[in-house]
């Protein structure tokens, strides 16, 4: 099997339809937002997995851009067009800059200057292979991490080619000044995914998985030490599979991991190894406070997202299946019990993409709806939700799938 975005890993891009993808129209340009207490705004790309196009929209959900940066037009500073496997990073970076991860067949860097409307550099961290980076953080202002899920069956060409690591960039410049080995038993692969800031570490989950994407161990949270650039601790999730999204309490002292199952093993098997767990964050390694099954939530969880609401309030997208004629749902988790409400359900799968919740700052959510190329906002009120549907530039065709927020209104960037 090809592995050519994040969904094709879980085995399910061959569903989604292709469609041709109106001429792009030019750059809408960049935008002048005044910093709050969330940060700036949120960055929305849209994608029918082959062509990208990105929109910036401030803080209560207003179109500011409708699309910045898009496949198909030439640009300065893009030597790499968008490929229609775009994502952007969990966490805000340090710079202000909003960062694309080109994750399939390109593994290109792109950081977009959100106030300008402009790219100030990309940076190719194939290093020789297809190695498919899925996520970006900054620990600093010299330095960052990327995680690549693939892994070079033939290394030793060129610097950095090993794959199945972190790579350690300098984002100044950009370039790569490192990498960071993980190391999990023959015949499986590191595969790390989502990255996240807890304290003055990195954490990142290991999926474990074979070459196909057939089997897994179970997966594994590791954090970093930036200080060191080596992992301080590792934490095996017994009995689940393919952990990849990993998101922070409004207090910092929780961190959930969501975990899909393996696609490979059939439906019983996927969602006996599927579920959320709740980690305390004061220990090192951190203890499990919480968890809920794949069958308490009633599908596997999304592999790349989820957020709090608030403290004890936990937004969680579901999977749905085409097969089993189930719909994707987004749900809400509540602490510490581990109650299960449905917020919103789709009419068909695979459609529900990122969630993004602005806590503590705000009380109000972000949903990516490719169903309804739109992004909805949600407000919670009382028992019940109000969700908003937002268009985002429909023209294009290039339905809403990832999200995320960006901090400054101009780059801090020196060297």
């Amino acid at each position: 099997m090809d592995l050519k975005t994040p969904l094709a890993v879980l085995g399910i891009l061959t569903l989604m339809p292709a469609c041709d993808v109106p001429a792009p129209p030019p750059s809408t340009g960049g935008v002048h937002l005044d910093k709050g207490p969330c940060g700036r705004g949120i960055a929305v790309v849209g994608s029918n997995y082959v062509a990208s196009s990105v929109a910036l929209l401030d803080h209560e959900g207003t179109v500011r851009s409708s699309s910045v940066l898009s496949s198909g037009v030439a640009a300065a500073g893009v030597s790499q067009p968008l490929s229609g496997d775009v994502v952007l990073p969990t966490e805000r970076t340090v710079s202000g800059a909003v960062v694309l991860l080109d994750r399939y067949p390109n593994a290109v860097l792109t950081w977009l200057d959100p106030t300008a409307g402009a790219v100030r550099a990309q940076l190719s961290v194939a290093t020789g292979f297809p190695s498919n980076p899925q996520d970006y953080l900054e620990v600093g202002p010299e330095k960052a991490y990327v995680t690549r899920l693939g892994s070079n069956p033939a290394p030793g060409s060129e610097p950095f080619d090993e794959g199945g690591d972190v790579l350690i960039l300098d984002p100044r410049t950009p370039r790569i000044t490192g990498r960071i080995s993980l190391e999990v038993p023959d015949p499986y692969l590191p595969r790390p995914a989502r990255l996240l800031r807890v304290g003055t570490l990195a954490w990142t989950t290991l999926l474990r998985m074979d070459v196909g994407y057939q089997k897994a161990l179970d997966s594994v949270v590791v954090a970093i030490d930036p200080a060191t650039d080596t992992p301080h601790w590792s934490l095996e999730l017994t009995g689940l599979a393919n952990c990849g999204a990993l998101t922070r309490s409004p207090s910092g002292k929780r961190v959930a991991v969501s975990c899909s199952g393996v696609f490979a093993e059939g439906p019983e098997m996927q969602l006996a190894r599927s579920g959320i767990v709740i980690l305390d964050t004061s220990g090192s390694p951190p203890s499990e406070q919480l968890r809920v099954s794949g069958a308490i939530l009633g599908a596997p969880p999304s592999y790349s997202t989820m957020a709090f609401l608030e403290e004890e309030r936990l937004l969680v997208p579901l999977y749905g299946d085409l097969e089993l004629g189930r719909h994707d749902r987004l749900v809400e988790v509540t602490l510490p019990d581990g109650a299960v409400t449905r917020v919103y359900e789709a009419s068909s799968a695979f459609v529900l993409g990122d969630v993004i919740c602005l806590a503590p700052c705000a009380s109000h959510c972000f949903l990516s709806d490719a169903e309804h190329h739109s992004v909805r906002r949600l407000h919670r009120e009382g028992n019940g939700w109000i969700l908003q549907g937002i268009p985002v530039a429909p023209e294009l065709g290039l339905p809403p799938r990832n999200l995320g927020a960006f901090l400054r209104n101009r780059l801090e960037v020196t060297g």
